[in-house]
């Protein structure tokens, strides 16, 4: 190949149809066009996570069986639940959640005094 100096092309000089290298049958595990999980499958997910389970191993476990034969990425698979969980898992934070029971129970309980300190 060449290019000369002020052109915007490159120039072909020749060109060999062989492979240096022997092709891997395993093309779905490497190319990322392969990697995306399948709508079925990410239905599944959803629905494991709105039954409480949300790390990668118990829900990988669960979802192996059903589709042995496609090969799961488990970044692809993690980033998915990471998606799903904020729809179904509660994130708030515990100390607020702290906070708003105290003040419940002062508005319910006179005697129940909260002193915040800044």
């Amino acid at each position: 190949m060449s290019q000369p100096v002020l052109a915007s092309y490159v120039h072909v000089n020749t060109f060999v149809n062989e492979h240096n290298h022997s092709l891997l049958p395993a093309t779905e595990i490497f190319s990322t066009e392969f990697q995306a999980l399948i709508e079925k499958m990410k239905n599944d997910i959803e629905y494991i996570v709105s039954c409480g389970a949300s790390d990668l191993q118990t829900i990988r476990s669960l979802v192996r069986p059903k589709y042995d034969l496609q090969y799961i990425h488990s970044q692809d698979m993690l980033n998915f639940i990471q998606k799903v969980k904020w729809q179904f898992v509660d994130t708030s934070n515990d100390s607020a959640k702290l906070l708003e029971n105290l003040l419940v129970k002062q508005r319910d309980d006179s005697l129940f005094i909260i002193i915040l300190k800044n």
